[in-house]
């Protein structure tokens, strides 16, 4: 297909257009309550315990100081947090999966879709509305085509501690505020959406290797420590 991605062009206006977009684009169906929970939290699950295999249990016991801010241990927040607020949704028919700026090209006032998931848990025709759209937050907070290259990536560890920065893209500054007034001017619960951005970085931290894999782990703490159940 031709065009860009997104994330190449990196233009402001151009990100803003796609989310309006996208949300004009929702066709509404009804949630799959065994997927929601196979999905969000029997795999989390499995990709946590896949971490731990490899980085070793203390990155889910330690109440790690991340950025000079001190935050309970992975645990502690995983277990209150209400994952039962993941099973009001709906569906979505022109669910995506994996939906954000580098799986989206650009050309002649045309987007095109690319690189789609197959399923979303069993299901093959539609998919939760909310991670498409958290998915989508995943990568305006963390762009994810200059996570490829670790030189984009600072991170030093110290005993319980941990300070990191990456590199963002210029077009992408300020985006984040758009999205939130577009989605919750659409009704979309912007708390939910930060909450499934967190199960992301969690899943997708064994799935990568290095300095990226454990700024993901970070990120989902931090993340994740605003949605707890206080």
């Amino acid at each position: 297909e031709p065009g860009e991605t997104l994330y190449s062009i990196d233009d402001f206006n151009l990100y803003e257009k796609f989310i309006k977009k996208y949300i004009s684009n929702i066709k509404r169906t009804d949630a799959n309550q065994d997927d929601i929970q196979s999905f969000y939290i029997d795999k989390t699950i499995s990709r946590f315990n896949t971490f731990l295999n490899k980085n070793g249990n203390s990155f889910a016991e330690t109440c790690f100081n991340i950025n000079r801010i001190n935050f309970k241990s992975f645990n502690e927040i995983y277990d209150n947090l209400d994952l039962t607020s993941l099973k009001d949704t709906y569906f979505n028919e022109n669910f995506h999966g994996d939906l954000q700026f580098d799986n989206i090209l650009y050309h002649n006032n045309t987007f095109t879709y690319i690189d789609w998931r197959r399923n979303f848990g069993s299901s093959l025709k539609a998919g939760d509305v909310y991670y498409d759209l958290a998915k989508l937050y995943g990568g305006i907070l963390m762009p994810y085509n200059l996570m490829k290259d670790e030189s984009n990536i600072t991170l030093k560890e110290g005993s319980g501690s941990v300070e990191y920065s990456f590199r963002k893209l210029k077009g992408i500054e300020g985006i984040e505020n758009k999205f939130i007034k577009i989605i919750e001017k659409n009704g979309f619960d912007f708390n939910k959406i930060k909450l499934i951005t967190g199960l992301i970085y969690l899943n997708m931290s064994p799935m990568h290797e290095g300095k990226f894999s454990k700024l993901l782990w970070f990120e989902s703490i931090r993340i994740l420590s605003d949605n707890e159940d206080k």
